[in-house]
């Protein structure tokens, strides 16, 4: 009965343990919510901190721009890398329209690329025919927040003949100088680059689930 306990606390340890990445499996490798400066972002291009547009009160500190950019304008200054090169990409998006200008391009984009500006991919914009986006930002008026994932393995990732998959990676951002030609009404805050773990993780504690459930089961059927 002892040594059913025993490999019964082990599987019930196991279970836990096997949850608790299961709930914490996204390894978080970058994340900037513009509260501390501009610190994290090397070079800094045009970005600048000003207060949220949409709470001018709050305190809160969001990213903008003082110019229209190409190819990148603020980067991260430190690279991120996965062995599973899949990545979330996640932030929250602002576009404040003026009046006399288009509110559908207003020309925030984001990207991540190998090298400063180096080889590169947009991954969501503005612009819904620009190509290969995975996701086309909207102009609604309000802050929006965007998830996406990416598989860098893919030849999406690859810019110039150059394949970035294996590599590691920046994220940058923009106001798109092909965009309204208007710089400073789109607005960025909360980025978190998080990154999934390779399957064999996951594959090696279901196997060692696996095994000390029939441990404990064969141990069971012996004491019986």
């Amino acid at each position: 009965m002892k040594a059913i306990m025993k490999y019964s606390n082990y599987i019930g340890a196991l279970v836990i343990a096997f949850t608790s990445f299961s709930v914490q499996a996204s390894i978080t490798l970058f994340s900037e919510d513009f509260e501390s400066g501009l610190g994290q972002w090397n070079p800094i291009g045009t970005g600048v901190l000003v207060a949220d547009p949409a709470d001018p009160l709050s305190g809160n500190d969001v990213l903008s721009f003082t110019g229209l950019g190409s190819g990148g304008d603020i980067f991260s200054a430190n690279p991120f890398y996965a062995s599973s090169q899949i990545y979330t990409i996640s932030f929250d998006y602002l576009s404040a329209g003026k009046r006399g200008f288009p509110t559908n391009d207003l020309g925030g984009f984001v990207g991540i690329g190998d090298g400063k500006p180096g080889s590169h991919t947009w991954i969501a914009g503005t612009q819904a025919s620009y190509p290969g986006l995975s996701v086309v930002l909207t102009h609604n008026g309000t802050w929006t927040n965007y998830s996406i994932t990416i598989d860098a393995n893919t030849g999406t990732f690859v810019h110039g003949g150059t394949p970035m998959n294996g590599m590691p990676l920046y994220l940058f951002l923009e106001d798109f100088i092909g965009s309204d030609a208007k710089a400073g009404n789109v607005y960025f805050d909360n980025i978190l680059v998080t990154a999934v773990p390779e399957p064999e993780t996951y594959a090696m504690l279901l196997a060692g689930l696996s095994l000390l459930g029939f441990m404990a089961h064969r141990r069971k059927e012996a004491a019986l």
